[in-house]
């Protein structure tokens, strides 16, 4: 479990946009765009959860998040009918990146930790990106995860 702060370049993504509870609402986006994905054969890397909302301040059952894979900002999407895909750009830019490993879906653990080792820092976070990158499927149990939260440098 590591902190750092790099510069990273945009990503573009397609994905489903998912509201409520986040512990609830993630899980099934990712079971619809995991569908999706294999019915159209798409060679998905950079699986992300995009927060859009922060639950302390937002009601549980109004949050929203986007579910997605990297998807080049060129590519035409493929039709369905059954599932909205939306394609975006996560703005690049100054990030902390929060290197962990997630057990038994604690996420909300994983985020008190990294905004923690974030406060300790020179950076603080900043009205931008903040997003999950998943380095596995979590089939064994464990996510290793990446978080990402925009940042500024503390004057």
């Amino acid at each position: 479990m590591s902190i750092k702060f790099v510069s990273k370049a945009s990503l573009p993504i397609t994905g489903i946009r998912v509201t409520g509870p986040y512990a609830e609402s993630i899980p099934l986006g990712f079971d619809a765009l995991s569908r999706w994905v294999e019915r159209h054969a798409i060679d998905a890397k950079d699986w992300v959860a995009l927060y859009w909302d922060d639950p302390s301040q937002v009601a549980p059952q109004a949050l929203r998040a986007d579910v997605a894979v990297g998807f080049p900002a060129e590519a035409v999407l493929p039709e369905d009918s059954a599932v909205t895909m939306v394609k975006q750009t996560i703005p690049g830019g100054l990030f902390a990146v929060y290197h962990t490993k997630v057990t038994k879906d604690n996420f909300s653990q994983a985020w008190e930790d990294f905004y923690t080792a974030l406060a300790g820092s020179e950076y603080h976070p900043v009205k931008g990106a903040c997003f999950e990158r998943y380095l596995d499927d979590g089939r064994s149990g464990t996510y290793e995860i990446e978080i990402y939260q925009s940042i500024a440098k503390n004057d």
